[in-house]
């Protein structure tokens, strides 16, 4: 039976303003109730059916009533589950990205132009409205609880607040309480929403502003009262400036209810004019408004503003036309975002197969998953990249499996039996990717950077800051270590120069290289490594330390500069391979390691009193720091070094290595004899 999208009845008052019965003061005695048109979906009158039916109506009401609370109870596990845990298990970086403007709001920064102090001053970096951070640190300094954990609670507190919301929106529709049932359950069950809800994100609160701006939003176009009205344009203000791509679909939503009551001449073209000018203008307006003023912060600083700017962003963000139709993009879609909304792709269209089968609830299905692409329409890249993007729409596609789910329990036995099995199987396909895809994320805690945020710590001082290359613009190893920071996404020497001397008096603590851009030093012994961080940063190292991820470079106490300070220190080394007396077969790698109060030029490397190689400074050894602590504190103090013995004799052979000094001084620091059978 095809659905009408029916809006509760309005009624004019006195005054000429329509109210939904609902809403009237009551006056006297109630009117006879309207008889219900034939596409309002309630259950049926309880005098239409038998005893029998009506009991089992109850059990199963009974049964989806005790589904929702064990698995409301099982999402309360899950998210206790690594919940003292740090923000790097997924999107790490995003995470500390949201964590270091509470900290800064904590610490006295602005409320509106807060800091994100990744781009060094000014550190004013507004990225997204912050009602999330406000309420995080407020939690914070109410509580005195640790950060990460407000966090966490704020997130799970939000995801239960949407799930009130939506309630209340089925309510709206006149969703009877099965179908409530059904989609609150899916939705406690969601693999996306048990992950992210418990991540230091925003995205569950966008949602909830969003979900209870579309309900006041239904209920002010409907009922036109006044109170309302002032609440659904309040939080579509809220909802447009905390995050527009979640946003989206939702505003999608209201815009369609406006044009079914105006089409259906439910409201005068005036009232139109009044709900869209309030529910749908002014929150974009206030967008437009809040990505002005912190476009106006962002340009204040120019690294950040070389990409972080509004205008930079707009290909970014909506992406090109073909960008729609990029077979990556489907990809995503069927292999990451199906599997991790429905627990398998099959169901997506298992769901589709079934749509005209759910009677009443055809409609709101196929509207549902409409809605669930418009987001991926209107945003290809981010949904195609970023996995938590779909926390703004998965919600759709989980209201359609549930409408599907209901209509087929409404039906014939082959129906409910059909309808309480894909039920059934949909539960059990989304705990299984659960468990199969986020749980491991979730148990075991990814502490790499947390340590490289300690390494950091005992380096540079609270009021120095750092600069990282190679982590792109990531918040983590800022936010673990406490420090400001430039992340040097590859900026211009002069560009990194200016806000470093711009930051004065505050100075560089440490310099780190990370990932990928440790390879940017390959070819350079010690002392090219040093040379080149003074020229690029103007740091003064001393000495060097490397924790696995990064390197780090900073000037320490009780170290040598690097022009080679503390020449009393006599040059000490020996050579840790070949072993003595080893029998070797095709190449020789000689390899040891030296420490010298002077700079080490070049370690040579001689077989039989012949020189045949030579080699630099650039092996770790972090051994030798506590071994030697007079020496240089870095750990970049071994070589090796090739030996192609080709043109040996069979027999015993000696190699012997020299460290030649900066004076020109050459130092024996090891001997080893060798046999080529």
């Amino acid at each position: 039976m095809a659905l009408t999208l029916m809006p509760p009845r309005v009624h004019p008052n006195s005054k000429g303003v329509s109210l939904r019965a609902s809403d009237k003061a009551p006056t006297g005695p109630e009117p006879p109730p309207e008889k219900q048109p034939p596409d309002v979906m309630v259950p049926a009158k309880a005098a239409e059916t038998s005893r029998p039916e009506r009991r089992a109506h109850m059990i199963e009401l009974r049964i989806l009533t005790g589904a929702v609370v064990l698995l409301a109870l099982h999402a309360l596990y899950v998210f206790s589950v690594g919940f003292g845990h740090n923000i790097s298990d997924r999107m790490g970086s995003r995470q500390a990205q949201t964590a270091l403007p509470v900290r800064s709001l904590l610490e006295g920064s602005p409320w509106f132009a807060y800091q994100t102090p990744l781009f060094g001053p000014p550190w004013g970096l507004p990225i997204e409205f912050p009602l999330y951070q406000w309420v995080t640190a407020l939690l914070v300094a109410i509580t005195g609880m640790p950060l990460m954990a407000a966090g966490r609670i704020v997130s799970i507190g939000f995801f239960f607040v949407c799930v009130v919301a939506l309630w209340k929106i089925l309510e709206f529709f006149h969703t009877e309480l099965r179908g409530r049932l059904v989609i609150v359950a899916l939705l406690l069950v969601c693999p996306i929403y048990l992950f992210w809800s418990r991540t230091f994100m925003i995205e569950t609160c966008a949602l909830s502003v969003c979900l209870w701006f579309t309900l006041f939003a239904l209920r002010a176009a409907s009922g036109l009262r006044r109170k309302d009205l002032a609440i659904a344009t309040a939080l579509g203000v809220f909802a447009a400036v905390v995050k527009i791509t979640t946003f989206a679909p939702f505003w999608v939503v209201v815009a369609g209810w406006l044009a079914v009551l105006f089409w259906k001449r439910l409201v005068g073209v005036k009232r139109s004019a009044l709900l869209a000018a309030l529910l749908l203008a002014v929150p974009l307006l206030a967008e437009t408004a809040w990505a002005r003023f912190a476009d106006s912060v962002v340009a204040r600083n120019e690294l950040a503003a070389s990409f972080l700017l509004s205008s930079n962003l707009h290909t970014w963000v909506f992406g090109r036309l073909a960008d729609r139709f990029l077979p990556d993009l489907w990809d995503a879609v069927s292999t990451r975002m199906f599997p991790e909304i429905l627990g398998m792709t099959a169901l997506f269209f298992c769901i589709l197969v079934l749509l005209p089968l759910a009677q009443r609830y055809s409609r709101y299905a196929a509207l549902c998953v409409v809605l669930f692409f418009v987001d991926i329409l209107a945003f290809p890249g981010l949904h195609k990249i970023h996995p938590y993007y779909q926390t703004a729409n998965a919600i759709f596609l989980t209201a359609a499996a549930g409408f599907v789910i209901c209509g087929l329990m409404r039906g014939g036995e082959s129906h409910r039996i059909g309808g309480y099995a894909l039920f059934v199987v949909l539960i059990g396909s989304c705990l299984y990717r659960y468990y199969d895809s986020y749980f491991p994320a979730q148990q075991k805690e990814d502490t790499a950077l947390t340590l490289t945020g300690q390494e950091v710590q005992r380096h540079a001082k609270p009021d120095q800051f750092i600069i990282v290359r190679g982590d792109d613009w990531g918040a983590e190893i800022p936010f673990y270590s406490h420090r400001r920071a430039i992340m040097d996404r590859y900026f211009s020497k002069e560009q990194i120069q200016r806000r470093i001397r711009a930051a004065a008096p505050a100075t560089v603590g440490d310099v780190l290289y990370c990932r990928d851009a440790r390879k940017e030093l390959d070819g350079l012994d010690l002392y090219g490594r040093i040379e080149r961080i003074q020229r690029d940063y103007g740091l003064e190292v001393t000495s060097t330390s490397d924790d696995g991820l990064c390197e780090h470079w900073f000037s320490g106490a009780d170290s040598m500069n690097a022009s080679g300070a503390n020449s009393s220190l006599p040059c000490i080394g020996t050579i840790d391979m070949p072993g003595d007396n080893e029998t070797v077969r095709g190449k020789v790698l000689v390899a040891g390691w030296a420490l010298s109060g002077l700079r080490i030029k070049v370690i040579e490397i001689a077989i039989d009193g012949q020189n045949v190689a030579s080699a630099g400074l650039a092996t770790i050894r972090p051994d030798l720091v506590a071994a030697y602590p007079q020496y240089p504190g870095h750990p970049f103090n071994g070589y090796n070094a090739p030996v192609d013995p080709a043109r040996l004799k069979p027999g015993r052979h000696t190699v012997s290595a020299s460290a030649v000094l900066q004076d020109g001084s050459s130092h024996p620091i090891g001997k080893r004899t060798f046999i080529i059978p």
